[in-house]
């Protein structure tokens, strides 16, 4: 939608629809990272079981130690079987944890809106291979900077988009979108 309303020259209609794509990825992502919190819960709780089966199985490996080292049966081969059950435990219970810190840590922050949307309008707009100014010729060059798109006859990369809109200009655009739709 946002390609079709650059393409007919209507500018702030293909921004809202860019704005709007934008919300419902970040909103997507919002999701995601909920999920992932969730299933860092689910983990950390199942470590947690984990962890109180090891403790019940140490107290018979303990047990089977004790026996096992007693000064009148020091019997290695059993006492090699039950440290290896030992480094058993351990090593799943190691893994559980890792697992679980690797999937909390992994969450990371998104950038901010308003970035994303001049950076998807630019990207609808070199897809299509439009050039902005035939379509819009009555567009100002400050306008065509905010969002990112370069000119077709300048070889400078584009500028970055101010960081500071002015609310103004945000007002103008209201009021063209409301006498717009109605």
């Amino acid at each position: 939608m946002c390609l079709k309303h650059v393409m007919h020259g209507e500018l702030e209609i293909g921004r809202v629809h860019a704005e709007n794509a934008v919300r419902n990825r970040n909103q997507s992502l919002d999701l995601l990272t909920l999920g992932a919190r969730l299933q860092g819960a689910l983990n950390i709780l199942q470590a947690a079981t984990v962890q109180n089966a090891v403790t019940t199985a140490m107290r018979s490996v303990v047990s089977s130690m004790v026996a096992a080292c007693s000064p009148r049966d020091m019997h290695l081969p059993s006492l090699s079987a039950t440290m290896d059950r030992f480094e058993r435990m351990t090593d799943h219970l190691g893994t559980r944890q890792t697992c679980v810190s690797q999937a909390l840590g992994g969450m990371n922050a998104t950038a901010g809106d308003a970035e994303q949307v001049n950076s998807l309008m630019a990207q609808i707009v070199d897809r299509a291979g439009l050039d902005v100014r035939s379509v819009m010729p009555a567009v100002e060059c400050s306008t065509l900077q905010q969002i990112n798109i370069p000119s077709s006859s300048s070889s400078s990369p584009p500028t970055p988009p101010p960081q500071n809109l002015q609310v103004s200009g945000l007002d103008e655009q209201l009021a063209k979108l409301r006498n717009f739709y109605g």
